[in-house]
């Protein structure tokens, strides 16, 4: 019917809401106001869609054109900052169970270490695997409780952070954008099971392609930050 003003992409009849004239593009979800002009559909205006849930904006200052001369430059001062928080209402079983096994641990485990003459009753050395696997779950627990990611653009580097609680796995790469040819999103494989993980790709110009946002839990998320990401790449 008509093409996004934004990504490009096709914008059917199924994605227009004909009572308001309003049509969302399925791809990036821009908000586009459609009239029908001279025998075809026209865009009149856009509105650019709201961060989903999880996300919020803390700075979006696009880098603005100056022209000079015959020329247009863009200026590498524009920064976007997103940031999302860990916390969902699941981990809330997952800490009721880690609160538990360390109020167990420290009861029964708790007076062999610490109490006189008792370092040699090899109950101790038992209590050793479930007092590794409670600061495992402490760890997991906290970080799922205090962590935030937080993508970072400036002076055209896309940086990503996790904290404040280090995080080792799938970790995001820090690149510049002026190596990256597109930026994709994909699901995280999880070997048949249902998607509960995104990650941001960018594509880079010898061909590879590397994480730089992770641990997104929403295929909306993702599609919100590539669709900035691609209109910073493109200023």
């Amino acid at each position: 019917m008509l093409d996004c003003p934004s990504c490009g992409a096709s914008i059917g009849q199924t994605d227009v809401r004909w009572d308001q004239k309003l049509a969302i593009c399925s791809n990036c979800d821009l908000r586009v106001q459609i009239a029908y002009v001279d025998d075809e559909w026209v865009a009149l205006s856009s509105n650019e869609p709201e961060p989903p849930k999880g996300l919020r904006v803390e700075v979006d200052e696009p880098p603005e054109a100056v022209v000079g001369g015959y020329r247009e430059m863009a200026q590498p001062q524009g920064r976007l900052t997103v940031t999302r928080r860990w916390w969902t209402p699941g981990i809330v079983l997952p800490t009721v169970f880690v609160l538990l096994w360390d109020a167990f641990f420290a009861r029964v485990y708790g007076p062999m270490v610490f109490g006189s003459g008792t370092t040699n009753d090899p109950a101790v050395y038992v209590g050793v695997p479930h007092a590794v696997a409670g600061v495992v779950f402490t760890w997991f627990v906290l970080a799922i409780w205090l962590n935030r990611t937080t993508i970072d653009l400036r002076e055209r580097t896309l940086s990503c952070h996790e904290g404040p609680i280090r995080w080792p796995f799938n970790r995001p790469v820090s690149v510049s954008l002026d190596s990256v040819e597109s930026f994709e999103l994909a699901p995280k494989d999880r070997k048949g099971r249902q998607v509960s993980e995104w990650r941001v790709l960018a594509r880079l110009g010898n061909g590879e392609t590397v994480p730089v946002v992770t641990r997104l839990v929403s295929e909306a998320q993702a599609k919100f930050l590539v669709r900035r990401l691609e209109q910073y790449r493109g200023s």
